[in-house]
C-alpha cells in the first residue's frame, strides 16, 4: 500500500480487490509484480511451508471502465485469464476477453438447453492396446 487512499478489500472467499487510485498506468506492472512476489513467498505455519499461487486480474480506470462495478467485473475476467494461463501471474483486461467470456457462456447455455431437451447422446469409443485387447472405453 502506498497512500491513505489505497484500498484492499475481500470480495469473496479467496478473492480480494486492491484499489490504487493514484497509481500511474506505467507503474501498474511493477506494482502487480511486487504484489505477486509478496503473495507467492512461502509462509511457515506450524512447521509447514505453505505457498500461494496468486492470479491477479488488472482493470484500469477509465481506460477499461468508468464505474466500479464494471471495472471489478473486468478485473475478475482478467484474473480468470491469468488462472487459465497457469496461475501465479497477472493479466491485464482486454476487450477480447469479454467476448471470449460471452462466447463461453453462450456455449454453456446451449449445452444445458441441449441436455434438457434430450438432444445430446453419449457415444463410447473402445480403447485397445497394441495386442488388440480391449482395455476400456472413453466417452
Amino acid at each position: 500500500m502506498r497512500a491513505e487512499s489505497d484500498i484492499v478489500a475481500r470480495l469473496s472467499g479467496d478473492e480480494f480487490v486492491v484499489v490504487l487510485p493514484h497509481l500511474a498506468s506505467p507503474d501498474v506492472t511493477a506494482v502487480a509484480g511486487k504484489l505477486a512476489a509478496a503473495l507467492s513467498a512461502p509462509y511457515m505455519i506450524a512447521d509447514r511451508e505453505l505457498r500461494m499461487t496468486p492470479s491477479i486480474g488488472i482493470g484500469i480506470c477509465p481506460r477499461d471502465a468508468g464505474d466500479v462495478e464494471t471495472l471489478i467485473k473486468y478485473a475478475d475476467t482478467a484474473m480468470y485469464a491469468a488462472k487459465a494461463n497457469g496461475g501465479a501471474r497477472f493479466c491485464y483486461f482486454s476487450p477480447e476477453m469479454n467476448q471470449e467470456a460471452t462466447d463461453r457462456l453462450l456455449i454453456e447455455l446451449r449445452l444445458r438447453e441441449g441436455m434438457e431437451q434430450g438432444l445430446l447422446t453419449m457415444h463410447y469409443q473402445p480403447k485397445i492396446d497394441m495386442t488388440g485387447r480391449l482395455t476400456g472405453l472413453e466417452a
